[in-house]
């Protein structure tokens, strides 16, 4: 939690307060702290150069919670010619976010043509498949031999 006089207002303002006052002297000599109150523009500004969002800055009364979003993965449609731009979302594990990219890319793929355009098994293609369902990233349109992905 954030410390006793302390709130997302002064935080973001680039206010600190130190925690513990016994291990800041070493730490500081160690050469381990540049400046007070940087972090949060730090992390912001690293985040725009790098491409990515702004990192969400929450506090809750207990947690002190920042949240990264992933910059934008790059992935080529299975004829290799195109390149097509996802966000790799948070909540996607690699394979999910793999999948995720490519049916985005081409809607009609199946499961073993994913499988062999991406070199992962056709069992972990079905789980990614069946965990991005359930997770609402996409939803099946048609038959299973004639449908199409939706991604969302």
């Amino acid at each position: 939690m954030l410390p006793w006089g302390m709130d997302m207002d002064k935080i973001m303002s680039g206010r600190s307060m130190i925690r513990n006052r016994a291990i800041v002297p070493a730490f500081k000599a160690a050469g381990m702290i540049e400046s007070f109150g940087t972090g949060i523009k730090k992390m912001q500004r690293l985040c725009v150069e790098s491409g990515s969002p702004h990192p969400e800055i929450k506090e809750d009364g207990i947690d002190f919670i920042v949240t990264f979003f992933r910059e934008q993965v790059k992935e080529r449609t299975k004829n290799g010619t195109a390149e097509t731009s996802v966000p790799d979302v948070v909540g996607m594990t690699g394979t999910e976010s793999r999948v995720y990219a490519m049916i985005c890319g081409e809607p009609t793929m199946t499961i073993k043509n994913i499988s062999t355009s991406s070199g992962v098994s056709e069992r972990s293609v079905k789980r990614a498949l069946s965990s991005l369902t359930e997770k609402g990233f996409i939803t099946r349109m048609g038959s299973d031999r004639s449908g199409k992905w939706v991604c969302k």
